[in-house]
């Protein structure tokens, strides 16, 4: 997925994905090495501002808010465990039910405040509708906590790129900036 949003980032801004790829793996790797998403906020918002060439002020007023509400991985994550864990304990829910935990995941990852943890909540009740038992919890928090840190280093670099598509629709992004090889070194 990531690699399919540099590419179509690529192209949308005319910029080399060899330029794009480091101003975004940047953030990506801090994230895998502190653990959590919010661990540094100021070095992304750096990052979309000084590497990325995104205009500070809408960096600052969408940061935060997609930081948030922005979770495709997760939601596909987790979605994708559950549907794992079914086959695994031999559930076999029905298409509505499937449907509804479709739904529910991604509303459910909108309403989950981004910290360690959370995400169980969106465990249990996706769990509780398809009808997996308890035992299925425990496979769930062993997931979460590695699946967590990788799915927030994945969420923060598509919102990067959704961000860099943004601010290039609406005329606040640096285009030069962005395309300049190297721009992206200093906010580490």
């Amino acid at each position: 997925m990531l690699c399919a949003a540099l590419l179509w980032l690529s192209l949308r801004v005319k910029a080399s994905p060899l330029v794009l790829f480091p101003k975004l793996f940047g953030p990506f790797a801090r994230i895998l090495r502190a653990g959590a998403a919010d661990s540094d906020f100021d070095a992304a918002h750096r990052a979309c501002t000084n590497a990325l060439g995104i205009d500070s002020s809408f960096a600052g007023l969408s940061l935060p808010q997609g930081m948030v509400l922005y979770t495709p991985v997760s939601s596909v994550g987790v979605l994708a465990f559950t549907l794992y864990a079914a086959f695994v304990y031999g559930v076999h829910p029905g298409y509505a039910a499937m449907i509804g935990a479709i739904i529910l995941s991604v509303i459910l990852f909108v309403a989950t405040p981004p910290v360690p943890g959370a995400n169980l909540l969106a465990y249990i009740v996706l769990f509780s509708i398809l009808g997996l038992p308890d035992a299925a919890l425990v496979d769930a928090m062993l997931f979460d906590i590695v699946f967590g840190i990788f799915a927030a280093a994945c969420n923060l670099t598509l919102l990067q790129i959704e961000l860099v598509l943004q601010a290039k629709r609406i005329g606040l992004l640096d285009l030069p900036r962005l395309r300049r090889a190297g721009a992206g070194k200093k906010p580490q």
